[in-house]
């Protein structure tokens, strides 16, 4: 599979608070539509690229 870049204009930051053994483990993810079609296509061999503004300002990112 070729190289894809995906648009996300407005990615999302996702955090889970899961209790673990009576301790709060947190986990903070990238999250939204377009970090699961990068993920998916990655899944699938591609080199992907998901550009979105992060901090105010255009930005790129490799998702590996």
């Amino acid at each position: 599979m070729g190289s894809v870049v995906i648009f996300a204009p407005s990615p999302v930051l996702t955090v889970t608070v899961e209790d673990v053994e009576g301790t709060a483990d947190i986990h903070l993810h990238a999250g939204g539509q377009g970090v699961w079609q990068a993920r998916m296509l990655t899944a699938l061999g591609a080199s992907v690229t998901m550009c979105g503004v992060f901090s105010g300002r255009p930005a790129g990112w490799c998702v590996i």
